[in-house]
């Protein structure tokens, strides 16, 4: 060993070639095949599994520290020093590296540190996800226009009603015949699900209850509603009609109107 060799001089050749350190430690004839053994094994770890090939380079920072040491521990003051170099460079690359680039490492940092939060994140990260793409299914224009479709087409409801109540001296049987085919379901309450067939420009559309047990009587009205799928990203009202024709609209959380009395002087009309 060339005890001329400065050991922070062969920490940070090998910090930035690894292997050229031992090189430079043990001379050319000497550490060559060190060097080149030490260059292969840290480029493996780096390719196929990023964690490993930074503990690999860590190691050898700090065995080629050692090599050109001639302290009575020189490999303590290796890892030290391996560890300031690694500190500097991670200092560095916060604060020259884009921030998608900082939000890699600082997930790979946390990932060891906080293996808990990691888990955490990745859950929130895959539940936004999946609404991002719940969003992309439904949203067919911009909510203005998903609301515009929606009360056209609860007015062409409400005349196609009206005339078939002139000529049949009642309104039309639909609703009880799509409960019937199990199309739409008679249990409405929850109406956060867009009910099947009935999805229209983000708008799911559905026979309200006028009481509590019962489809409104055919015979003397009905009531449509007309809700947005998704809440404030499909629509923001929500609109109803009935056999007057007239739409009322109100912001309802999204929320679809499961009984005719929920229609009251807060609804306004469109």
């Amino acid at each position: 060993m060339q005890q001329s060799s400065n050991p922070l001089i062969a920490a940070i050749l090998s910090f930035v070639i690894p292997g050229a350190g031992q090189i430079y430690a043990k001379g050319f004839k000497e550490g060559f095949k060190t060097g080149v053994f030490w260059l292969i094994f840290v480029s493996v770890g780096y390719v196929f599994l990023f964690i490993p090939g930074l503990l690999l380079h860590f190691l050898c920072v700090a065995l080629a520290f050692s090599a050109a040491s001639s302290a009575s521990k020189p490999l303590l003051g290796g890892f030290l020093t391996a560890i300031v170099l690694f500190a500097i460079s991670i200092a560095i690359l916060h604060k020259t590296l884009p921030p998608e680039a900082r939000e890699v490492l600082s997930f790979i940092t946390n990932s060891f540190v906080k293996p808990d939060a990691v888990d955490q994140q990745l859950t929130e990260g895959m539940e936004d996800l999946s609404e991002e793409m719940e969003d992309m299914m439904y949203v067919t224009g911009t909510p203005e226009e998903n609301q515009k479709a929606a009360i056209a087409a609860l007015k062409k409801y409400a005349e196609a009603e009206m005339a078939y109540m002139k000529i049949h001296k009642q309104y039309s049987n639909a609703a009880m015949d799509l409960v019937s085919a199990g199309l739409l379901s008679a249990d409405i309450a929850k109406a956060n699900v867009p009910a099947p067939g009935f999805d229209y420009h983000g708008y799911y559309f559905v026979h309200v209850r006028k009481q509590a047990d019962a489809y409104v009587d055919l015979t003397t009205g009905f009531v449509i509603c007309a809700a947005p799928i998704r809440y404030k990203v499909t629509g923001l009202y929500t609109y109803v009609v009935g056999p007057t024709g007239s739409v009322l609209a109100k912001d309802n959380g999204g929320q679809a109107v499961t009984n005719a009395s929920e229609v009251d002087g807060t609804w306004k009309s469109n």
